[in-house]
């Protein structure tokens, strides 16, 4: 399968498979408005994503952005949408060293349970800062060449062994308690004749 010979290329090249997180590992992102402050003094920017026309009315409520979309159609980060709601993002400190070291010794993906659209602007942002792509076409060859983006919907934990063993992928659902049977019951009393 494409999966073992993968990870048989990595093992000949002594290199793991990295999967990294980006929400408080790679970066800090945030919609709350009051983020603008901060992007005024610099190490913030900015960008829209797609939400739900449904939604619009309570972010506007609770006095979030929710613009037209900020790219021209056609465009790699432009996403269509009846609105856009502002974001703010700021990349960890000394992010580049840690990359530029990781890279060394693996391969790395990148992990969000945000939306795709969410993934490809973060991922954008990474590679214009940290590895130093320019425009839209250098961003799309990163991401051709070195696989930036991968959405992870499983994460396999590597052992010694040459097997591989799935982590299940953790849900949001609250789990229910089992329900105990109910108690028994007692037979009636015997009645005298």
């Amino acid at each position: 399968s494409h999966a073992s010979l993968h990870a048989s290329k990595l093992r000949a090249r002594r290199r793991l498979s990295l999967v990294l997180d980006l929400d408080h590992t790679l970066v800090h992102c945030t919609a709350d408005p009051r983020a603008e402050r901060q992007r005024r003094r610099g190490g913030v920017r900015s960008f829209l994503l797609p939400t739900p026309a449904s939604a619009r009315a309570d972010y506007e409520r609770d006095g979030d952005d929710v613009l037209p979309s900020d790219r021209p159609p056609g465009s790699l980060r432009h996403v269509a949408g009846d609105v856009h709601r502002r974001h703010y993002l700021r990349l960890r400190p000394h992010l580049k060293e840690f990359l530029t070291g990781a890279a060394e010794s693996y391969e790395m993906s990148i992990y969000t349970a945000g939306t795709r659209a969410y993934a490809l602007r973060v991922a954008d942002a990474i590679c214009r800062d940290v590895v130093g792509a320019m425009d839209d076409e250098e961003v799309c060859h990163i991401y051709d060449q070195v696989e930036h983006l991968k959405l992870k919907t499983k994460v396999t934990k590597v052992t010694k062994h040459p097997h591989k063993t799935p982590i299940p992928t953790p849900t949001n659902k609250i789990p229910t308690p089992p329900t105990s049977p109910p108690p028994p019951t007692l037979p009636p009393p015997p009645t005298s004749p």
